[in-house]
């Protein structure tokens, strides 16, 4: 009896449906942009300092069993893991007369330790919860790339320390069962899969070489194929395909290198002169024609006698720094640069230049190819591309928060089937954001936010573009490494 008095209070001056409609929009934004930092006033879920009806409402389906006590840590008044009447009562006395002036910010996990939930959320070091939605499988450390292959199996990059052995392993997730399988290859990043799924090409930059696996549908083993290999000091991790399956394109990270690789023997072909600066991700237009890479541009290549090398660069607005390079790959002749793109040169952060350039990483393609999606990552940009005349159509800002704070560091970047969405991950948020596309208009509005794992660092889709697959860079965070508790008070 007393839930069912207490409860009309916070809904008198909007329908329930409305209220839990503007929930549903809302609430994956609120709980990916506000994790930094929330106050403690009883039911202010957003850490803003008021208290809004959909954060009554998110109380209320914590009550109700609907929703996790993570979904909204300070309506738990007294800290014990649950939310009572008594709590939305108070929550609703903020919302009514505002939050006490004394209200102070603490981390939103309040003094949770830190590491997985047994209901798949987390708590990382520094007090932020994730609360990733969908379903989850573990996968080894740092997966940095991921590739849906062409019947709807994932394979995984493993990109961190590895194993105990320092040992890392190549990853196929069923997403049917989310049960994960590995083999032994020691990689970076770099991930390519043929178009009949049957071969999978993976950078082992350290050893200057590809290696390359046989999939039968459900296990990886090394293959006989001819071997790839680069000069020393190549270090190859960016990674793409033809459609026909015929050649491999790599970019040699140390070295400003790329190279056009015949699968058929192994024969690597380098571009005509040095392409990009850092040369990161490679992406192939549709028809095979050109080649675009991203190139980060900080500082690789410098000439100076200095040691270090000199920071910032001696030339930072040289062609090649911050931006993308177009290549054309469309004859036999070696790879011929086209033009370097500008990616985000004229920004600024806080009024300053941004020494370590905005640093161009992931790409992706529209459906029909006439548009380049490119993340600029230090700066929280996308960056769209006109691929039939080389023209940035816009620089489009990520940041949709009113406090301007930089930090979403956009890594990760998938476009929907039909071109009418983009999907851009924010690993500095754990969220991924979604774009609305008008392709003929030519317009991109924010729309959201769906929460993920902590560092999101690489998506996939699957061929329907109904399912969206996220890797999160640092999973659910990690608790203690012991089982004892050690009293340091004394």
């Amino acid at each position: 009896m007393t839930s069912e008095r207490r409860i009309p209070l916070f809904i008198g001056r909007q329908s329930l449906l409305a209220a839990l409609r503007a929930c549903v929009v809302v609430g994956l934004v609120l709980a990916i942009s506000v994790q930094g930092s929330r106050a403690t006033c009883v039911g202010d879920c957003g850490g803003d300092i008021v208290v809004t009806v959909d954060e009554i409402i998110v109380m209320v389906r914590i009550v109700l069993g609907e929703a996790p006590v993570s979904a909204c840590p300070s309506g738990d008044a007294n800290g014990d893991g649950a939310i009572t009447i008594d709590e939305i009562v108070l929550a609703v006395n903020n919302a009514l007369n505002g939050c006490s002036a004394s209200a102070f910010y603490r981390a939103p996990a309040g003094v949770q330790p830190s590491g997985p939930h047994a209901d798949g959320t987390g708590v990382i070091p520094n007090g932020r919860l994730v609360t990733p939605t969908g379903r989850h499988a573990t996968v080894e450390t740092l997966p940095l790339n991921l590739r849906v292959g062409p019947t709807g199996q994932l394979f995984v990059t493993n990109d961190g320390n590895g194993d105990e052995d320092l040992g890392r392993q190549i990853q196929v997730i069923d997403p049917q069962t989310m049960t994960v399988q590995r083999a032994s290859s020691q990689h970076f990043y770099g991930l390519a899969v043929s178009p009949d799924g049957e071969r999978v090409y993976v950078a082992n930059g350290p050893a200057n070489r590809i290696d390359i696996f046989a999939f039968d549908g459900s296990t990886l083993t090394p293959a006989s194929d001819p071997q790839i290999t680069f000069p020393a000091k190549t270090f190859p991790i960016g990674l793409d395909i033809s459609t026909d399956g015929q050649t491999l394109y790599v970019t040699g990270l140390l070295s400003n290198t790329f190279w056009r690789v015949d699968l058929t023997t192994g024969g690597a072909q380098p571009a005509a002169g040095k392409i990009g600066n850092l040369p990161y991700a490679v992406v192939v237009s549709h028809d095979n024609t050109r080649a675009y890479v991203s190139s980060w541009g900080i500082n690789n290549g410098n000439v100076s006698n200095l040691v270090p090398v000199p920071l910032p660069p001696t030339n930072p607005n040289a062609n090649e720094r911050s931006s993308v390079a177009v290549i054309d790959v469309s004859t036999s002749d070696p790879p011929a640069l086209v033009q370097y793109v500008p990616i985000g040169r004229g920004q600024r952060v806080d009024n300053q230049k941004v020494f370590g350039g905005s640093h161009p990483s992931a790409m992706a393609l529209s459906p029909d190819g006439s548009l380049l999606y490119v993340t600029a990552t230090n700066i929280d940009l996308l960056s769209v591309i006109d691929t039939a005349t080389n023209q940035i159509v816009t620089e489009l800002d990520l940041n949709v928060f009113d406090d301007g704070l930089q930090g979403l560091y956009p890594d990760a970047v998938a476009v929907s089937p039909d071109g009418h969405r983009v999907y851009v991950a924010d690993a500095g948020i754990n969220a991924v954001q979604v774009i609305d596309v008008d392709p003929a208009q030519r317009t991109f509005t924010p729309a959201g936010f769906i929460p993920t794992g902590w560092y999101p660092s690489a998506l996939g889709l699957s061929r329907d573009g109904a399912t969206l697959y996220v890797a999160s860079a640092k999973g659910l965070g990690v608790g203690g490494n012991g089982d004892q508790l050690v009293d340091i008070s004394t």
